[in-house]
């Protein structure tokens, strides 16, 4: 098959969580999970709850029990329950109707159980699946076009953003085998219909503002209350208010991206959710030979995938291969399986194999493993943010950012322990698959830095405390020496019966005498309390700076 028709290659359809290999798209969106009560009075009829979390036990097992323990124990799976099923949308792709469906929408609430409940820590991911139902004949009798490897690029890049990358990205024109897809035309009726499926039979999720094809497709999903002990709970409104804000700013000056601006739920700014897709073919990645280029781990088509890239005729550049060169793991290759990494997507690309069940396994374990990557990801850019604020009010609030400080250090020190070294399995390939991962997702580096920042961060913190504490002994130095001097000047005054001190006695007598008003013991008290006030006042001036 030519390069320039792989965009044409059929893929296998169906529910990818059914028996029978399928193709789908996964997209995780990161938040902060900023949660407050939810106090109406009626039971809502669509919510989060916790869900059973399919093959549990092999996929805790695959793991060592510490990496388990952070995935399944320490958070929290959950999915919107209600009268949200499966929603069945109708996308125009150039002449066509091509058929999605969306799975319920799932929340992994990382550390949800940790009491207090820290911020910083509190990254979650909602989970959206979308994927293409068996073809079913028309009204007319005459069977509905089969999804294909272009569809699900224009899929991919239509849903991936949660804000609107460029100005001109809606007029954006697609050219495939089906005819042109303007973005306009397709973003605008993909969104209604979500709105349409999202609002469902019952109460629908709560819409701030304007509509935004963008924005609320994401957004409202957020909307939905989280059953939790006692009652429900929600992303706070304020989060979702300045979430809003900060993505639609209505005064320029809003959108200097500030280190002080309430972000929300927004977790960075990367506007792309992440996309982890999966691609069944007749024959896997050998579909994307062709006379030109015979190892499809460099085809043009594999690039586009991988890159969640626009569909488009032609082949991989030398530069785009230069880049394939590490992102795909080609283990299993011979068999016409490709796996691929980014810091933005993952994807694999397979025949439709039963056992093992490829597309199971990618769509949970290798899924697993990644999905702790990216929660890793996420909390070093939340981390390097607010330790950059701490350090811009550092000459303002030197005090109360020296706790703020020893607060990130001691959160660190706990992601660290917990995310940053698991051993995470004793399986060669999920070794492999992880290490490849961690090294294009660019984990290691960010992580890296932003340990290193707050090492000498707390190497200065330690210098200053040290100088200040050298001070400080100094100061008490100097008032303990002049209360010993003061005590001695007693002792020599009541030493009237010791013949060697009565020179030194009498002289300092004749001295104090020019001051009838005061006795003896009165200048001594007064010459003590004078000199260690004016040590201790000198130390507090000087701990201030």
């Amino acid at each position: 098959m030519q390069d320039r028709d792989a965009g044409t290659i059929p893929l296998c359809a169906g529910n990818p969580y059914g028996e029978q290999p399928a193709s789908f798209t996964r997209f995780a969106l990161p938040f902060v999970c900023r949660l407050e009560r939810d106090e109406r009075t009626q039971k809502p009829s669509q919510f989060y709850d916790d869900v059973p979390i399919p093959r549990l036990a092999a996929r805790s097992r695959y793991f060592t029990p510490e990496t388990a323990d952070v995935l399944f124990g320490r958070a929290r799976w959950l999915e919107l329950k209600g009268s949200f099923a499966y929603q069945t949308l109708r996308m125009p792709i150039g002449g066509d109707e091509i058929e999605i469906e969306i799975a319920p929408p799932r929340l992994v609430l990382f550390e949800a159980g940790a009491r207090p409940r820290v911020e910083l820590t509190s990254t979650a991911f909602l989970l959206v699946d979308v994927y293409f139902p068996q073809p079913a004949k028309n009204g007319e009798g005459k069977p509905s076009s089969p999804p294909t490897l272009d569809d699900l690029l224009l899929i991919n890049e239509l849903f991936r953003y949660w804000r609107q990358p460029f100005d001109k990205h809606p007029a954006k024109e697609c050219t495939t085998a089906r005819g042109v897809t303007c973005f306009t035309k397709a973003m605008a009726n993909v969104a209604a219909a979500a709105r349409a499926a999202l609002d469902g039979a019952g109460r629908r999720g709560e819409r701030l503002g304007k509509d935004d094809d963008y924005f609320d497709r994401w957004d409202w999903l957020l909307s939905y209350p989280i059953k939790d002990e006692g009652g429900y709970m929600r992303i706070a409104s304020t989060a979702r208010e300045a979430a809003r804000r900060w993505t639609h700013p209505e005064d320029p000056s809003a959108a200097l991206n500030a280190l002080s601006d309430d972000t929300g739920w927004i977790a960075y700014t990367d506007e792309r959710a992440f996309v982890w897709t999966c691609v069944i073919t007749k024959s896997g990645s050998e579909d994307l030979k062709d006379a030109l280029e015979g190892d499809p781990s460099h085809s043009g088509m594999w690039v586009r995938l991988l890159n969640v890239d626009r569909p488009s005729n032609g082949q991989a550049t030398a530069f785009e291969k230069r880049w394939l060169r590490g992102r795909t793991y080609e283990r299993w290759k011979h068999f016409g399986t490709l796996y691929g990494f980014n810091m933005h997507s993952g994807a694999m690309l397979a025949s439709p194999c039963e056992e093992p069940p490829l597309w199971r396994h990618f769509s949970e374990t290798y899924f697993d493993q990644v999905l702790l990557l990216l929660y890793l990801r996420v909390s070093t850019f939340r981390f390097s943010r607010e330790l950059a604020r701490i350090s811009a009010d550092l000459p303002f609030h030197q005090k109360r950012d020296f706790r703020e400080f020893r607060k990130i250090r001691r959160v660190f020190a706990m992601l660290t322990n917990l995310y940053r070294f698991p051993l995470l399995s004793s399986q060669q390939q999920g070794i492999e698959m992880y290490t490849c991962a961690r090294k294009w997702l660019d984990v290691d580096d960010l992580f890296e830095e932003v340990q290193a920042e707050i090492r000498e961060t707390h190497e200065m913190f330690e210098l200053s405390t040290a100088s200040e504490m050298g001070v400080a002994t100094g100061v008490l130095a100097c008032i303990a020496i002049i209360i010993g001097f003061c005590g001695g000047v007693m002792a020599l005054l009541a030493a009237d019966d010791i013949k060697p001190y009565r020179p030194p006695r009498e002289a300092v007598l004749r001295l104090l005498n020019h001051f009838p008003g005061l006795t003896p013991a009165w200048w001594l008290i007064v010459l003590a309390f004078g000199g260690s006030t004016a040590l201790a006042l000198a130390l507090w001036r000087r701990l201030r700076k």
